[in-house]
């Protein structure tokens, strides 16, 4: 008799074990990355400011973009939002404007966009 109490406590406790750790990660569970990714500062040529390329990931109601900001007296502007790209591959800066080429390597066939943006 004892010994089949003791492998009803057993079983008993590995089933509350198993279904804390289910609830555990389920609370915990995040189904979108949420890290957003540094790709590149520089300071602007003859300007009193750098610029910052950022990686934002898709969410719940947005895809992935490329964002640029201003960043000046620890204070950061967004400049620009460049929807459906995930990767920066260069950059050529002036002190007027900013080339930028960018790719979504998410797409069947990537291409290589080459987009500019005027600096203030």
């Amino acid at each position: 008799m004892k010994r089949r109490n003791r492998l009803g406590f057993i079983l008993w406790a590995i089933v509350l074990v198993t279904a804390a750790f289910v609830i555990y990660n389920m609370s915990t569970f995040s189904l979108f990355d949420s890290e957003v990714k540094r790709l590149a500062e520089f300071d602007v040529p003859k300007q009193d400011y750098k610029l910052r390329v950022y990686h934002v990931p898709s969410n719940a109601t947005m895809l992935d973009y490329i964002q640029v900001r201003k960043f000046k007296n620890n204070k950061e502007d967004i400049l620009e939002n460049y929807e459906r790209y995930d990767s920066l591959i260069s950059y050529l800066l002036s002190d007027t404007t900013l080339e930028l080429r960018i790719i979504n390597t998410v797409q069947m066939k990537p291409r290589i966009d080459t987009l500019i943006l005027r600096l203030k």
